[in-house]
């Protein structure tokens, strides 16, 4: 078995020693903490039965000293850890009350009740239109808002083109890096500034016809033929297995089903689609329909920054959504890549008031960490959401991350965003009668080989500690690597 520690990490002999003599001589019972949990944090590790993995773990007391560190300064592949950065970031430049806008001007006139012109909607990057299906409601409240301002207006009728503006961002749609077979699954969608349902369709298979037959679709918004499903699903003999197979083409909106499901199997899922913005137009342009709008337009996207109080536009309807401090719940109890992706673009562009990149948006969170004395040289991102292999972090960097955004005055919003162990989000089922419950809010991160676990715990002796662990390169399961993190995790509750 072989766990890889740093010499500065190991208990060396005559340290142990030595710490031991001014303890006795000092009664600093204090001091000798630091001690005790480094050491069950190597013998937990060692423990740990994960052959060449690498582990690396940090903790900061409530002063900010790194009391306990195992390759704390390595460069780490962080999962889904890489959302702390990014909301970290956001918050700092933003601020928690930040709103997306989404606006629709029209380049054109009444005539009596039609419109004759363009509608242009002009895209802020806003994550959460569409989200309110998965709370239920229907999916359409933005939609509902910005149609009862329009209807207002007299509109009944639209005679020109609905034209999404896209210009905020740069038009990568996806990172380099994102592995491929993750693109038709709902936690790799296409970004862009114009985002409708995270980006997905939401499927619905029904096996309840005979074996051998294909099983019946449905899926949301309104069956939209802005995607097509090639069924060769087979429904399967009642017991057998439920065997899953979706695949879409990069840059393609066709969709192959070949899953086999046992007769009255019934399968939902969330499947991306290619160009948001298209998507975004031709949902709304049939939701309007469906209010009785009449609308046969030309559905455009315009990527050309425009001066909008220009008095060739009108301002006609206005979507805001919920402030940022709530927002951030999505991308950190939800873990929702979708959030970190337009998050990192929204940041680079009112940072610098520059089309939102990936690559301006890791400037510019550089710039803030700088501002935070963070040292900076630990951090490599590729992306917003934590799915690209290529981010590199530190669990040091990571805790000094947490320490300082605790010290700051959005720091309660910040941890208010993290998931509490037993109680909600990623961590609903994790850590359910422990001592841990409701005594640990983090955020952990999952890709292949890969698991992360980083955040707060307020101790038994009631301190508030910031911890990270990071696992790359394991063969063992999941479930194995989060029980040493929760065990580590227990030790600094009981000793601290």
């Amino acid at each position: 078995m072989i766990v890889m520690l740093p010499k500065t990490g190991c208990i060396n002999p005559l340290k142990t020693l030595l710490m031991a003599l001014i303890v006795s001589l000092y009664g600093g019972f204090v001091v000798a903490q630091p001690i005790v949990l480094q050491s069950k944090i190597e013998k937990r590790l060692k423990a740990s039965n994960t052959p060449v993995a690498i582990w690396a773990v940090s903790v900061r007391d409530d002063d900010g000293k790194e009391i306990a560190a195992v390759n704390s300064d390595r460069l780490m592949v962080p999962a889904s850890n890489m959302k702390l950065l990014t909301s970290a970031a956001l918050l700092e430049e933003l601020g928690p009350e930040f709103r997306f806008e989404t606006h629709i001007y029209g380049n054109g006139e009444m005539v009596d009740s039609t419109w004759i012109g363009d509608l242009i909607i002009v895209g802020s990057g806003d994550p959460s239109i569409g989200v309110d299906r998965t709370n239920g409601g229907d999916g359409f409240a933005a939609f509902h808002s910005l149609y009862t301002q329009l209807e207002l207006l007299g509109i009944n009728q639209i005679q020109g083109r609905l034209i999404g503006n896209t210009s905020i961002f740069d038009d990568q749609s996806l990172p380099t890096d994102w592995p491929w077979y993750d693109l038709p699954f709902y936690y790799a969608p296409e970004v862009g500034a114009l985002n409708f349902n995270l980006n997905t369709v939401f499927l619905q298979v029904n096996a309840s016809g005979p074996v051998g037959t294909k099983p019946s679709l449905t899926w949301f918004p309104f069956n939209t033929d802005y995607v097509t499903f090639i069924n060769n699903q087979r429904i399967t003999s009642p017991g057998s297995s439920y065997q899953e197979s979706y695949r879409r083409t990069q840059n393609s909106n066709v969709i192959r089903l070949g899953s086999r499901l046992p007769r009255n199997y019934k399968e939902t899922e969330s499947l991306t689609i290619s160009n948001p913005t298209l998507f975004f137009l031709d949902t709304f342009k049939k939701y309007l329909s469906s209010k009785g709008i009449q609308i046969d337009v030309e559905l455009e996207e315009d990527r050309i920054r425009r001066n909008w109080s220009d008095s060739t536009y009108t301002l006609m309807a206005t979507h805001q959504s919920e402030p940022l401090k709530q927002l951030i719940h999505k991308l950190n109890k939800d873990s929702d890549n979708l959030y970190g992706e337009v998050f990192l673009k929204v940041l680079a562009h009112h940072y610098s008031d520059m089309q939102g990149s990936i690559k301006a948006g890791e400037s510019a969170a550089k710039q803030i960490f700088h501002q935070m004395k963070l040292d900076t040289t630990q951090i490599t991102i590729r992306d917003g959401s934590g799915l690209s292999a290529t981010n590199l972090v530190s669990a040091r960097f990571l805790t000094d991350l947490l320490h300082k955004m605790a010290t700051l005055e959005n720091g309660i919003w910040y941890e208010a965003s993290l998931t509490i162990a037993g109680v909600d989000g990623t961590f609903k089922n994790r850590m359910r009668g422990t001592q841990l419950e409701s005594n640990l809010r983090g955020k952990s991160g999952s890709i292949s080989s890969t698991r992360s676990f980083s955040g707060y715990v307020t101790t038994k002796s009631g301190k508030n500690v910031s911890f990270s662990m990071i696992a790359n390169n394991f063969r063992v399961s999941q479930r194995s690597i989060d029980a040493v993190h929760e065990a580590i995790a227990t030790i600094i509750y009981e000793t601290l």
